[in-house]
């Protein structure tokens, strides 16, 4: 029936509000440590109306006082007509190590006089070169007990301690701190900071991660009086001086030393003189009560070798040996620019079960990443013994499966002083559980005794998904916790077993994390945590950082990912990219393109006749309810490995147009070409209209699934292609998916691009196996490793890429330009679905798309921020399409959606078949 239209708009007259908000400088609010030559400005626009931004002008100042008066002494942009609102890099005078720098802008709006001034943001230099550093590297100098010298099994966290006198008040006091693996920092018997696990991982060759504090607090600035005040460190070992031996070798890094540490203190005093104070041979150290940590066995705390007031100034530490100068590590000393790991966070016990005396297991009833702090009261020397796990055995007890490294796996011990009640935590190591197992605990365990802290990096959740399906929002929320679950400063595969960056896990879901999470300032680290893997020859480290192990030359390692592993290095390639896309980020690319160029050169020279035969396949496809899947799917590699390799040059192709390389857009063209040939001529059976390998495995969903996705089937077979598919999910799956992490990322958005969406909302809404749903039935409350019950890990994201396909398809977002400077809105309405809503953060604002269907009725609410246009398309189905609250332009209908465009606002439509119930 032809679409009729009626436009019932209104708006009360009031006046325009528009604020200016979210300044951030590389990613970041008033960053503390910025070490970038020539940092990136961006703000938002909130506004209830189609406002548009049409020119800025940014003032950059060394005072606040000069920025109110417009007196811009560092750099004043001028007015500059454009509409970008993000990556808007420093242009001003050259910035200073250790200085604050104060910013504001002004924005000019469209079809109106009105100039809108935002407040005042503010960064702090860093320290910006090495000579910088008034410090040295230091570390204890005996930390180790002597039957623990001989084994190198364990080794006490050191202890390092120093104590000054400031004798004038004291205006302004910032710390800058890096210690390896981990440190806690304090100041005068407070912990500095909420930070944990601090700093994060990197390849230590190549980076060291530091800290930045403002401890303008711990001084009493109005004070003539001489004044003692004490720095303390505590040291743990990380994947820096791991000495639990293991498969990856993290005991044979390169960078393999004791814990160490550089601190360097800066105060500003009041009369306008300063002082460094940083980190020498006069500091003290001495052995902890923390005997031994691990990142992944846990630690060992023994409360009777506590020391009273450890961190007061009267402390007498004439005892303490005198801290060495360490040996510097190799790595660059680089500022900390993505949010820290921290406790997010906390839960108490959902069920406790006594197994027997002393013995108790604690049910959280979620999948959690961190550790519990326990409260207990008992003789001293009695010892508490908590063993992490994400299943129980059938004794009820903790069942961990793992064969990997040398000792127990998430256990934690703590011995009482015996003084009254006590309170403990694990500082450097965190676990994946839901269950506590608890031996030895003295008296009755009590709904306090155990809390749970949940322990991630604080990446801001930006986005929000619900739907009238309740499986499908547990799906979701299974989605969100995987993903949070594994990202300790990497993206991590298991945050038991492992805890490795493999990189397909993070590539898999990276679409899913960046639609519900601020991933910039992350995936910007792991970017260059990547490109630092590669070799001179261009190998990529499956993961990353790397001890060495997983590469062609190290004698180590497990063979099968030694080489070019192409559907795991495209993370480098397509993280970039999303990142581009997502927002807007451009130098992302600049940046790595060299790399990335090396890689393929790498890569080029292990194809044979254009095929790719070494890598990993479709990881982990379904094997049988009853049997457990066995990695590799049993087609081989070959076909996932080409059309990967296909895959990275089609998007290095792109990226070299955007940045006008025509030498590499030339070249690079050519071997895209060549590999598309190559993968259709090899992989292609025209008698039956499928792809396959040489390996006979029968029908295999993902070998066709990859060929649609990356535009790899001619445009003849495709219908072919698409329709072999369809019956094999229809009858010889009898509606479920047969794929591993690899088909899996593209199923659903295949189906529903090539008009299939019930059958994509079928497969989603599975409740038997292999599917999400089948998870739910068992009991997860996380995604797993398998689809099978036998599975290892239960805390696992790489299938949670369904996730991208809820807001994708279900809610209809997707971007039209980079940094969604243009988007579409084009939601899939099953039929036994009646509402979803969705909200994202691009960089110009919050994204809302809402709707409600039920008898015949359509109601859809759109918000577009400022600064946006959008092209809406409202499913018309029920006839007549309406639209009210603020005016659309109607464009055209197309294949059942009547399409609009859209600037700023608050857009309400309506689609009935009955005019004439529509009420105002």
């Amino acid at each position: 029936m032809e679409t009729r239209l009626s436009f019932l708009y209104y708006r009360k007259r009031r006046r325009i509000q528009i604020t200016i908000i979210n300044l951030k400088t590389e990613y970041l609010t008033n960053p503390l440590a910025i070490d970038t030559a020539c940092p990136r400005l961006s703000w938002q626009m909130e506004t209830i109306a189609a406002a548009r931004q049409i020119a800025y002008q940014i003032f950059v100042a060394t005072s606040e006082q000069l920025l109110r008066e417009e007196q811009a002494d560092m750099w004043n942009s001028g007015m500059i007509v454009s509409p970008l609102s993000n990556q808007i890099s420093y242009s001003g005078k050259c910035l200073k190590a250790i200085k604050t720098y104060y910013w504001m802008v002004k924005v000019w709006l469209s079809g109106s006089e009105k100039v809108m001034l935002s407040e005042t943001a503010c960064w702090t230099m860093g320290l910006l070169e090495r000579e910088d550093w008034q410090a040295s590297w230091i570390t204890a100098s005996q930390n180790r007990l002597a039957k623990e010298q001989e084994d190198k099994k364990a080794a006490a966290a050191p202890y390092l301690r120093k104590t000054f006198t400031v004798r004038k008040p004291v205006k302004d006091a910032i710390i800058f701190v890096s210690g390896l693996g981990y440190y806690e920092l304090y100041m005068n018997g407070k912990k500095v900071g909420d930070h944990v696990l601090d700093p994060g991982v990197t390849n230590y060759e190549k980076t060291v991660l530091y800290e930045a504090y403002h401890v303008s607090e711990m001084f009493t600035s109005n004070s003539t009086t001489a004044q003692t005040h004490v720095i303390g460190l505590l040291l743990g070992r990380g994947r820096f001086s791991q000495l639990t031996k293991d498969v990856w070798r993290w005991r044979e890094s390169p960078w393999h030393a004791e814990p160490l540490a550089i601190v360097q203190l800066h105060l500003k005093y009041a009369d306008g003189t300063s002082q460094v104070i940083g980190s020498d041979e006069s500091w003290k150290s001495r052995a902890s009560p923390l005997r031994s940590d691990c990142l992944l066995t846990g630690e060992v705390y023994d409360a009777r070798e506590e020391i009273p007031d450890l961190w007061d100034v009267n402390f007498d530490d004439s005892q303490w040996r005198q801290a060495r100068i360490a040996r510097e590590p190799r790595g660059r000393l680089r500022a900390q620019l993505l949010p820290p790991i921290k406790v997010m966070n906390s839960y108490l016990p959902a069920v406790i079960t006594r197994l027997a005396v002393e013995h108790y297991v604690v049910d959280f009833g979620r999948m959690l990443t961190g550790w519990v702090a326990l409260q207990a009261k008992g003789n001293k020397g009695t010892e508490i013994k908590l063993c992490y796990g994400e299943e129980l055995n059938e004794y009820g007890g903790i069942h961990v499966q793992q064969a990997d490294i040398e000792g127990g796996l998430q256990q934690d011990r703590y011995t009482l002083r015996g003084d009254g009640l006590e309170q403990w935590e694990a500082r450097f190591s965190y676990k994946g559980f839901r269950y506590v197992e608890v031996k030895g605990y003295p008296g009755v365990v009590s709904g306090d005794s155990f809390i749970a802290k949940h322990v991630y990096t604080s990446v801001l959740h930006t986005g929000k998904f619900s739907c009238s399906n309740d499986r499908l929002n547990k799906i979701h929320q299974h989605s969100i916790l995987s993903i949070v679950n594994n990202l300790h400063s990497i993206p991590t595969d298991t945050p038991v077993y492992e805890k490795n960056g493999w990189t397909a896990d993070a590539l898999l879901t990276a679409e899913a994390a960046i639609y519900n999470f601020d991933m910039a300032a992350f995936y910007t680290k792991w970017m260059r945590d990547i490109a630092e893997s590669m070799t001179a020859r261009g190998e990529i480290a499956p993961i990353v950082p790397t001890s060495g192990w997983g590469y062609e030359d190290t004698a180590f390692g497990w063979d099968l990912v030694k080489g070019p592993v192409p559907a795991w290095d495209a993370a480098f390639f397509e993280i970039c990219w999303y990142c581009y896309e997502s927002y807007a980020d451009i130098q992302i690319i600049e940046q790595h393109f060299p790399a990335m160029k090396r890689y393929l050169l790498y890569m080029e020279t292990h194809l044979e006749q254009g095929i790719m035969k070494k890598g990993l396949g479709d990881w982990y496809a379904p094997a049988g309810e009853e049997c457990l899947s066995i990695g590799n799917s049993p087609e081989g590699a070959s076909l996932v490995s080409t059309a990967y390799c296909y895959k990275m040059t089609d998007t290095f192709v792109k990226i070299a147009t955007l940045l006008k390389r025509e030498a590499d857009y030339t070249y690079f063209s050519d071997l895209r070409a060549r590999l598309a040939a190559a993968f259709h001529q090899s992989f292609y059976n025209p008698q039956l209209n499928i792809y396959e390998t040489e390996i006979a495995a029968g029908y295999r969903q993902t070998s066709n699934i990859l060929p649609l996705a990356f535009g790899l089937v001619q445009k003849t077979d495709k219908a072919a292609v698409l329709q072999n598919l369809i019956d094999h999910i229809q009858h010889q799956c009898n509606y479920h998916l047969d794929t591993g992490v690899i088909g899996t990322k593209f199923i659903l958005h295949i189906l529903s691009e090539n008009g299939y969406h019930d059958l994509a909302y079928t497969l989603a809404n599975q409740s038997t196996y292999p599917s999400w749903g089948y998870w739910i039935e068992q009991g997860a409350t996380s995604h797993w490793e398998t689809w099978e019950k036998r599975g290892r890990s239960r805390n696992h994201h790489m299938f949670g890429s369904i996730d991208d396909w809820f807001y994708k398809k279900l809610a209809g977002i997707s971007m039209l330009e980079p940094g969604y400077r243009k988007v579409q809105i084009k939601p899939y309405l099953p039929d036994s679905l009646t509402e979803a809503t969705a909200t994202i953060e691009i960089p110009a604002g919050s994204l809302h798309v809402s709707w409600k269907q039920a008898e015949k009725l359509l109601s859809m609410h759109v918000h577009v921020p400022a600064n946006i246009f959008a092209t809406i398309y409202v499913p018309n189905q029920y006839s007549n399409t309406y639209e009210t609250a603020a005016k659309a332009s109607y464009m055209k209908d197309e294949d059942g959606y009547a399409v609009f465009e859209a600037a700023a606002g608050f857009y309400h439509f309506i689609s009935m078949e009955d005019v004439n119930n529509l009420e105002d």
